[in-house]
């Protein structure tokens, strides 16, 4: 039987489907078909790109290499489902669950806003911006490719504006505070507010909006002046017992399809009622 966590790979020799193949793993053939619809079984052809084989009774040509990323805790572990805020048809806005993937990987898809979405709706699904595994809040997907790039060029020319909420440790001492320090050695602005904080000013909730979309922005940001984001166990500590409580709440740009202004706020009770119960305890 396969470990845990392994990488199989199999040269097909002559026509033959891909699920006799990865039968040679010993994994019954309900797990493998179970592994394929949820990404993490791949096909390379002799003249195509490795790509996610989800139909386990293909044939393949002699030379096809099929791989099964296989780690048995991914497959088997339960997801939240995302929260579809608004739809354009075009584009859509969903909020996404802590816990769920921006960004597949190799080893499954099935926990990731873009295939999530695009089994919900029933449409091409395409990335064009990135919320932290453990952040909680709105994402746009794009349903049209020659979208992507109107999207992100948007988000690079800072013409989508981001407000973020979250439970910081300590309090500020003024409000607002700019962090400007650089990150990767590339420029990097965040602003944070203080609109509440707990009686014994252990915690408090900060807005916060950023000019820039480093990787962990906010959280090493935050970090940097002694404010980490409560549950921040990468730049905070590893001590915290909580979950990371980072937000994204609301989205405000130019609809690049109507040409109109767009503001989307992610409903309160997806969020406000876990923060206020933890400046409350």
């Amino acid at each position: 039987m396969a470990e845990n966590k392994h990488i199989f790979q199999f040269t097909a020799e002559q026509e033959a489907t891909a699920l006799s193949l990865l039968q040679q793993t010993e994994l019954s053939s309900s797990v493998l078909k179970q592994a394929a619809s949820e990404g993490s079984v791949w096909l390379e052809g002799s003249k195509q790109k490795p790509r996610r084989l989800r139909r386990l009774k293909q044939i393949l040509q002699p030379g096809d290499t099929v791989w099964l990323y296989y780690n048995e805790s991914i497959l088997n572990k339960p997801f939240a489902k995302a929260t579809l805020i608004l739809d354009r048809q075009d584009y859509s806005i969903w909020c996404k669950p802590r816990g769920m993937f921006s960004q597949p990987s190799k080893w499954s898809d099935a926990n990731s806003i873009g295939r999530f979405a695009s089994q919900q709706l029933d449409r091409a699904c395409y990335l064009v911006h990135r919320l932290d595994r453990m952040t909680t809040g709105l994402m746009i997907v794009s349903h049209k490719r020659s979208l992507v790039h109107e999207f992100t060029q948007r988000f690079s020319d800072q013409a989508i504006k981001k407000t973020y909420c979250a439970i910081i440790e300590g309090t500020l001492e003024a409000s607002p505070v700019a962090i400007a320090t650089p990150l990767d050695d590339k420029p990097a602005e965040t602003t944070v507010w203080s609109e509440s904080c707990a009686t014994d000013n252990r915690y408090s909730m900060a807005r916060i909006n950023i000019a820039s979309g480093r990787k962990h922005q906010i959280r090493r940001h935050l970090a940097s002046i002694d404010h980490p984001v409560l549950g921040d166990r990468l730049y905070g500590g590893p001590q915290s017992q909580h979950e990371l409580q980072l937000y994204a709440v609301k989205l405000e740009f130019m609809c690049p399809v109507q040409q109109e202004s767009v503001m989307v706020e992610l409903p309160e009770d997806m969020y406000l009622r876990e923060m206020q119960s933890l400046l409350s305890c």
